[in-house]
């Protein structure tokens, strides 16, 4: 009676054999043993991973390596338009092109990542855990309302400086074009949406969603130009004050 160690990547055990070498019937016996410990593990770390919101049966590391598709993407406010620009502007069908993991996040099947000219192996989330240079696509929507805000802003603080004077004129003008130059945006997004018909919001949501761009906008000027405000005092005194006159001739300059 002899004994032989079978090592696996996280166990490892002793199994018993009649002589010094195992025979043929003992191999497979070992090989179906250690197969059956492989499928337990595996069965672990499925459990761990389920515990933990995460789908086995979804890539969530490479990510659709697509900027286009993650540009138009990034543009949709709810589930149904992501639904509604996979299949009006790629030509998708549900369940078979693109799916969701058990915690409703957007993947493309194999077949569908064919048609955005990506090759997957198993059915891939869009986005990526972690970061990614493709994450700059799914900022894509931002860039019309950071420029609409800008030029907003640009155009607001010079009303409020001719209407309401310099100073509070142009503070508080600046910051009510940057939420209208914002909303604005927004609102030319929304119209976008409409004439592609894949907008899956209704007026009260579209109503509510510009209300929250125009307070957004606002805000960010008030709380960056405030700032910019309240620091330009120190930034002069850091540069230091011209010497002059008496100054000057103190130094030996005059």
């Amino acid at each position: 009676m002899g004994k032989i160690k079978i090592e696996l990547p996280k166990e490892s055990f002793f199994v018993e054999i009649a002589g010094e070498e195992p025979t043929v019937a003992e191999e497979l016996k070992i090989a179906e043993l250690i197969g059956s410990k492989k499928q337990e593990v595996q069965a672990q770390s499925n459990v761990r991973r389920s515990e933990q919101g995460v789908d086995s049966a979804f890539d969530t590391e490479t990510g659709v390596k697509s900027g286009s598709l993650r540009a138009v993407l990034s543009m949709a406010e709810k589930a149904e338009e992501e639904d509604a620009k996979l299949t009006e502007l790629f030509g998708m069908s549900k369940g078979t092109d693109f799916l969701r993991d058990n915690r409703g996040r957007l993947a493309l099947t194999p077949e569908g990542g064919k048609k955005v000219g990506v090759d997957l192996q198993k059915n891939t989330l869009i986005d990526e855990e972690g970061l990614s240079w493709y994450d700059l696509a799914d900022l894509t929507s931002m860039g019309a309302d950071i420029a609409g805000g800008i030029y907003g802003t640009v155009k607001g603080a010079a009303l409020g400086t001719a209407t309401m004077g310099p100073g509070f004129g142009t503070f508080v003008g600046g910051a009510l074009g940057a939420g209208t130059g914002t909303a604005a945006a927004g609102a030319v997004e929304e119209a976008i949406e409409g004439l592609l018909g894949v907008s899956r919001q209704n007026a009260s949501e579209i109503t509510k969603d510009l209300a929250l761009d125009f307070g957004v906008g606002a805000a960010g000027e008030v709380v960056i130009g405030g700032a910019i405000k309240i620091a330009a005092p120190f930034v002069r005194g850091l540069r230091g004050k011209r010497l002059e006159g008496e100054e000057l001739k103190t130094i030996g300059m005059g």
